[in-house]
């Protein structure tokens, strides 16, 4: 049995390398951003509503707007033919990331 110093100790290092472990991150990557895009794009196709959460926090829909407009590519499409073809059964979701 573990208590709450004895689990990773208390040093901020080994906090921070568990919480690692657990997939909780402060940002997301820029692949990561591409990926919830294209399964945003095709669920509002499908007439779902999304709600985004990553670390288990809902994440704003105007942030998760912004984020996701400053890492597509303006090419609308090349976007819409490597949305539709490169994640033709459905797009994996980045670690922690959840689309609902």
């Amino acid at each position: 049995m573990c208590t709450k110093l004895t689990c990773f100790g208390n040093r901020k290092a080994q906090l921070e390398y568990k919480l690692k472990q657990w997939g909780f991150r402060r940002n997301l990557d820029e692949k990561s951003w591409r990926q919830l895009d294209c399964t945003i794009r095709q669920r509002k196709e499908e007439g779902k509503e999304t709600v985004v959460t990553s670390s288990f926090k809902r994440l704003d829909p105007a942030k998760v707007e912004k984020e996701t407009n400053r890492y597509r590519e303006w090419r609308s499409w090349a976007v819409n033919i490597r949305c539709e073809y490169s994640f033709h059964s459905s797009p994996v979701n980045p670690r922690g990331v959840h689309v609902a």
